[in-house]
Formats: C-alpha cells, sequence, structure tokens
C-alpha cells in the first residue's frame, strides 16, 4: 500500500501539471473542438460515414491547431513523466530504506539523494536498466512462443524475475551512494 500511495503521488504530480498546462493554453478546448466537428460531421454523414474521410474535411487551421496541441501536451508530459519517474525510483528505494511514506515523499531529499549517487551515474545507470528491460522483454516475447505455456511462463517468470531485477538494481545503486 505504501509504495502504491507513492507511485500514485509521484505520477499524478506530471498528470494535474499537463492537464492544467492544457486547459491554459487552450489545448483542451482545441482536441474538444477537433471532436466535436469530427462528431458532428459523422451524425450528419450517416451509418455509411468514414471517420478517415471526415477528418479529411476538417479545415487546416482545425487540423494544425489540433496537431499543435497535441504535440504541446506530449512533449511537456513525456518530459514531466520522465522526471518524476527518475524521481519515482529513488523515492521507492528510499521508501525500502526508512518505511516512511513521508520521507520518500520529500522532493528535496530525493534529489539530494540522486546528487548523492551521482547525476551522470544515475542517468546511465537508466540507460543501462532500460536497454536490459527491453532485452528482458525480447525473451519474454520469445518465451510467449512456446505453445500452451509460453504466456503463463512469460507472465510468472520472466515478469517475476525482471521486477526483482529493477527492484534489485534500483537498491544497489541507492546503496552505492553511502
Amino acid at each position: 500500500i505504501k509504495l502504491l500511495i507513492v507511485n500514485i503521488v509521484y505520477f499524478i504530480i506530471p498528470t494535474i501539471i499537463i492537464t492544467i498546462l492544457g486547459y491554459l493554453s487552450g489545448s483542451i478546448d482545441k482536441i474538444c473542438n477537433s471532436i466535436l466537428y469530427v462528431s458532428d460531421a459523422l451524425a450528419k454523414a450517416g451509418a455509411s460515414a468514414n471517420v478517415a474521410d471526415v477528418i479529411s474535411t476538417m479545415p487546416a487551421d482545425m487540423m494544425t491547431n489540433l496537431l499543435s496541441s497535441f504535440v504541446f501536451i506530449a512533449v511537456v508530459g513525456v518530459v514531466l513523466l520522465v522526471v518524476f519517474g527518475l524521481l519515482d525510483a529513488i523515492a521507492c528505494a528510499k521508501l525500502a530504506e526508512t518505511g516512511d511514506v513521508l520521507a520518500s515523499l520529500n522532493f528535496i531529499d530525493v534529489a539530494h539523494k540522486i546528487g548523492d549517487i551521482g547525476v551522470v551515474k544515475y542517468f546511465v545507470f537508466i540507460v543501462l536498466l532500460a536497454v536490459m528491460l527491453v532485452i528482458l522483454a525480447l525473451v519474454s516475447g520469445i518465451v510467449e512462443m512456446i505453445p500452451g505455456v509460453g504466456s503463463i511462463l512469460a507472465a510468472t517468470i520472466v515478469t517475476s524475475f525482471t521486477s526483482v531485477f529493477t527492484y534489485v538494481a534500483i537498491g544497489k545503486l541507492y546503496a552505492d551512494a553511502y
């Protein structure tokens, strides 16, 4: 439950920021207007309407506004989620160390811990971990090809190993800062 709380807090913050920025920038309004345009056009066209044909009739300025809104929200969202994801990994390790949810939610302490580890070392670690996780995902995909039991093996053994591998690696990195 504690880990779930920490993960929710670390990922609800970027979600709230993205929503507020989308609202203040008018992106949400542009997206809603585009959805209303498409739904109205589909309703007028009847059952034989094709969504792609309706979207292709959308005015150029509306399409430009829609795409710029998507790009804006996507870029800001990805940056925020990556930053908070990096903080979340160390916050989870801090939770394992202290058992205190409030200590793991202290953003300043978590950022200082990343500083103690070394920012470059932490980023190299995350990149290497991502490469290992991609390799494990490929192994999981290969195991899933085994007829009958492949998906069960991949879901139990490979997924369990991946979780343990990830958390042990983060724990060792966290402990290495001392």
